[in-house]
């Protein structure tokens, strides 16, 4: 859900991983990411997303 500049994820739906060690952490870190309300900004070629405490940019080619 969107509202105004802030992206809510609701339900998240995941695949089975079999991995362990670093692979593991980074899907956690990205699970826990999207549960936290997400202040979105675009600027320029940029997407930004932030929770908080982290951001993650996208940037288009």
């Amino acid at each position: 859900m969107i509202t105004g500049s802030t992206l809510i994820v609701e339900k998240l739906a995941l695949g089975a991983v079999g991995c362990v060690g670093d692979p593991a952490e980074q899907e956690k870190w990205v699970v826990q990411f999207l549960k936290q309300p997400i202040e979105m900004a675009f600027n320029q070629d940029t997407l930004t997303w932030k929770d908080g405490t982290d951001t993650l940019k996208f940037k288009s080619k």
